[in-house]
């Protein structure tokens, strides 16, 4: 009778511990993923800020008047410390007048690209170009 008793204890303490190390299992999965995440979360924003910055050159450029078209594959690189980004493509979409620009940005492992694509006109040669659309695209 008493080793029945041993027997019942010795079966629940090895459950016990089995739930208890499989609790502390998933809380360490689910933790490794979320450091995991919050990196990538961190390098859109930054592939996000240097596609903008790339855009943003290429605004410029336009409005300096010293950009001529620069079709794909342009290949204009920049790089900062949170990554690096590229002008893909300045095209003159009719009379010197109206462009599209497409922009790609990256963080420092690369490990996600954030693309801008922009339309802007500008009323005369070294008058500022003014933006018609700016968005984020999944792909050219």
């Amino acid at each position: 009778m008493y080793s029945r008793d041993g027997y019942i204890a010795l079966l629940t303490v090895l459950i016990v511990s089995v739930i208890a190390a499989t609790t502390i299992l998933i809380l360490f999965v689910t933790s490794l993923n979320t450091t995991l995440n919050s990196g990538n979360v961190y390098e859109g924003k930054a592939a996000r800020l240097l596609a903008d910055a790339c855009a943003e050159l290429a605004l410029q450029s336009i409005t300096n008047g010293s950009s001529a078209p620069c079709p794909a594959p342009c290949e204009v690189a920049a790089a900062f410390s949170q990554g690096q980004c590229n002008i893909v493509e300045i095209t003159d979409l009719g009379g010197g007048n109206n462009w599209r620009i497409r922009t790609t940005g990256s963080g420092v492992t690369n490990s996600v690209v954030k693309r801008v694509e922009i339309e802007a006109y500008r009323l005369r040669s070294g008058s500022a170009a003014v933006v018609t659309s700016w968005d984020e695209v999944v792909s050219f």
